[in-house]
């Protein structure tokens, strides 16, 4: 499987499959993840014409293979919501920081791990 490892979880009565990078946890995040910088996946790009939900996992596992080392990732393009929700939860762990971009609304952040809680990234 590439260097990924599966665990397999149930949800709603139902086993799927969730895949993780592989990282020592002795070692510092930061030489896990390097300072690469942030990398951006066109939702779209990842199935084509029509998203099918039986090929989720491939979906799943393209868009972790487009990250490499990235701390940041930035999910952009039109795409059904289920399919960003899939993404967003199986790169929560292996990324930093996760960004949801669409014209209308900017940058919206999802989560960032780089930022201690309850403070406000400044702008500029």
């Amino acid at each position: 499987m590439d260097g990924f490892s599966i665990k397999k979880v149930l949800i709603k009565g139902e086993e799927t499959a969730c895949y993780y990078f592989p990282f020592d946890p002795e070692e510092p995040l930061d030489e896990v993840i390097g300072a690469a910088p942030s990398v951006t996946i066109n939702i779209e790009e990842l199935y084509g014409d029509i998203a099918l939900i039986e090929k989720q996992q491939e979906y799943i596992l393209d868009a972790i293979r487009r990250i490499g080392g990235s701390s940041e990732v930035i999910l952009t393009g039109r795409g059904p919501v289920w399919l960003y929700l899939l993404i967003a939860r199986n790169l929560h762990g292996s990324v930093s920081r996760l960004v949801y971009s669409a014209p209308k609304s900017g940058d919206i952040v999802i989560f960032d791990h780089m930022q201690p809680a309850g403070q406000k990234k400044q702008q500029g």
